[in-house]
């Protein structure tokens, strides 16, 4: 069954999973979304790109459709537009639902110290991340990951499961199970780590190194916080984290001391930021 959708996305992954729509035949009414980039590609696919300024639910009442697709969209969706689709509005979820519900999931699971995560298609409801779920995967967090590395995780694994999300709208068989919301956890917009992502000397190794790589987001926009530390009446940023197996404090004041002094050199040089303490 070819089915007809409307996607909402502002990054690549809305890209990608358009793509494998249109591949297999499926009708992609149009895309809302302000990036230049998948602006680029609506008009390489010949997608409809619709403005999300503009009236948006003028656009997608002109003929019906089946189904809405909110794809790494960080705004939430208007009841009145989650109704318009015949099928229902689907969401992409960088987190293993009902757990990590809200936002920057992937940095949660990082400074909690999990082994495991995973992403979530659900169907979109009157909560946030609460609707009954179409399809998951899990996710290994390796010992030294950052955001920037899990979140790509988390987006194979989006590509991959929308694939498989997509024969199934296909075939028509869809089986969607009610999330336990006694297992929910949820992570506000506004939360961040404690005192504004500034390192603790009171923690451990292992705690230090989680925060530092939670707050790391490569090249992308970070509304997290980054990890930093404060010397000499000044605050360094962090990116990286180096620990001597060979614990105890005294070795790793001397460790991070040497660390320091490579920080004040790359600020010297212009190559990592500072902000008043």
């Amino acid at each position: 069954m070819k089915i007809s959708c409307f996607i909402f996305g502002e990054q690549a992954l809305a890209i990608q999973c358009g793509d494998l729509l249109l591949n297999a035949n499926h009708e992609v009414r149009g895309i809302v979304a302000e990036n230049p980039d998948i602006g680029t590609w609506a008009q390489t696919r010949g997608v409809r790109l619709v403005d999300p300024a503009s009236d948006v639910g003028a656009v997608l009442k002109e003929r019906p459709f089946d189904y809405l697709f909110s794809i790494a969209n960080m705004k939430l969706l208007p009841k009145e537009i989650v109704a318009l689709p015949r099928r229902g509005t689907i969401n992409f979820h960088d987190g293993p639902l009902p757990r990590y519900s809200g936002v920057h999931a992937t940095s949660w699971a990082i400074l909690n110290g999990e082994a495991r995560h995973g992403i979530t298609w659900h169907f979109i409801g009157d909560r946030v991340d609460g609707g009954s779920i179409l399809k998951q995967r899990e996710i290994e967090i390796a010992p030294d990951e950052t955001a920037f590395s899990l979140n790509a995780k988390c987006f194979e694994a989006g590509i991959e499961s929308f694939a498989e999300l997509m024969n199934v709208l296909r075939s028509g068989t869809v089986r969607a199970c009610e999330q336990d919301l006694s297992q929910r956890t949820y992570f506000g917009m506004f939360r961040r780590p404690p005192a504004a992502c500034v390192v603790s000397w009171q923690k451990n190794a292992a705690e230090i190194s989680a925060l530092v790589r939670a707050t790391e987001f490569g090249p992308y926009p970070n509304a997290m916080g980054r990890a930093r530390f404060r010397s000499a009446g000044n605050s360094f940023f962090v990116r990286k984290w180096k620990c001597s197996a060979a614990a105890g404090m005294r070795n790793l004041d001397r460790s991070w001391r040497w660390r320091r002094t490579e920080l004040l050199c790359l600020r010297r040089i212009g190559r990592w930021p500072s902000v008043s303490s």
